[in-house]
């Protein structure tokens, strides 16, 4: 489901069920006091680190408005359900809030999260790995 620009609802599916993202006011604010000032940058590094730990409690904050006390960030944790979905409905509710829309406007001095995330990752991507190697 697209996010729904009336609401800036964005809908995920856990364990079946479809539950809303929103993050309005009140869960900005939450978001703020739980990862700090700079909780987009926070949450943009944990989805390129695989920080669940702040993705999920990011993901429960957005679910609260719709769904208090049903999906804590320790419940989705223990669910663990797909990371990509997970973040893209992070960015594209927190998108929802600031802007009004999954698309930003952005400008040089001001890119928007999902432009910082995808820099991380091309980042993180170029970075020589030290893994198994083949010998055979």
């Amino acid at each position: 489901m697209n996010p729904n620009i009336h609401t800036a609802d964005v809908e995920i599916i856990l364990l079946g069920k479809s539950y809303m993202v929103r993050y309005d006011w009140t869960a900005i604010a939450k978001l703020k006091t739980e990862l700090g000032d700079k909780f987009d940058s926070v949450i943009a590094a944990a989805s390129v680190n695989y920080d669940m730990q702040v993705v999920s409690t990011a993901l429960a904050i957005g679910l609260v408005r719709h769904h208090p006390d049903e999906l804590t960030a320790e419940r989705i944790h223990a669910i663990s359900p797909p990371v990509l979905p997970m973040t893209k409905a992070i960015n594209e509710g927190l998108n929802m809030a600031f802007y009004g829309s999954v698309e930003v406007p952005e400008d040089d001095d001001h890119p928007s999260m999902l432009t910082r995330l995808k820099k991380a990752l091309s980042a993180w991507s170029a970075k020589p790995r030290n893994g198994p190697t083949n010998t055979d």
